[in-house]
């Protein structure tokens, strides 16, 4: 049976899906979770980090990339940076350049958030808002992504730089490994306006009116409600899945 509303995690896959129907029934996008968590005061060393299972395509597709398109440069011009790459799942046979540490699957992140300067979500494709970058900006980090990477946060959000080629990723990196004190504020500013876009009262809140606009449709017409919510590609997760 056809739902009566889907709930999306971005206008993106809203849109997505909207070509993809001929007759597309209401659609609410609705955030993923995330909480803020409290982050120390003061500046770090430069250090990012990378979160990410690397069963998951775009993970493994987008680190890669990243090693051999932007770390080279970032390291040359800040040779003490480092990059930590958390996840399960990396082939024994992956090239780590100078710099690079696979720790991989960790029960504990909030060590590692806590320490590492910016977190990185080098994303060439993929759908739905991501929970790493969602979390980092949730803990107080500044993130450097790819429009793929921020899809569901709006234009120009607080906290992500968002680039379009690996030069612009690059020079985005290395400006926050060399202002600290600027990452560090980037990353409130990031805690911040995630803490209202993700909060779950807001996402209870949207969720409801969805549900209560479908009733409400459906008495009007006389007809029962189909109250399954068709997820979009990973997109509440509700349950605290994260990719």
């Amino acid at each position: 049976a056809q739902a009566d509303a889907l709930l999306m995690c971005s206008d993106d896959d809203a849109e997505a899906l909207q070509a993809l129907l001929p007759r597309p029934p209401a659609m609410t996008v609705v955030p993923i979770p995330a909480t803020p968590r409290p982050r120390s005061e003061g500046v770090r060393e430069p250090v990012a980090l990378f979160i990410g299972g690397f069963a998951h395509k775009p993970n493994q597709d987008g680190l890669l990339w990243f090693l051999e398109h932007c770390w080279l440069a970032v390291h040359a011009t800040c040779p003490q940076a480092q990059l930590q790459i958390v996840g399960a799942g990396l082939p024994a046979d992956f090239p780590l350049p100078a710099g690079v540490q696979y720790l991989g699957a960790v029960d504990d992140l909030d060590p590692l958030y806590n320490t590492a300067m910016v977190s990185i979500a080098p994303l060439r494709f993929g759908a739905g808002m991501k929970g790493k970058v969602a979390d980092a900006l949730a803990r107080g980090l500044p993130v450097v992504t790819t429009p793929f990477g921020a899809q569901g946060f709006g234009k120009n959000p607080p906290g992500l730089s968002v680039t379009e080629s690996a030069e612009e990723f690059a020079a985005a990196l290395t400006a926050l490994f060399h202002n600290p004190t600027s990452a560090y504020r980037q990353g409130l500013a990031g805690q911040k306006y995630v803490a209202t876009l993700c909060s779950p009262e807001r996402l209870i809140d949207l969720t409801e009116t969805a549900i209560e606009t479908v009733i409400a449709q459906c008495k009007a017409v006389h007809t029962k409600p189909n109250l399954t919510a068709a997820l979009w590609r990973g997109a509440a997760k509700l349950s605290g899945g994260r990719r």
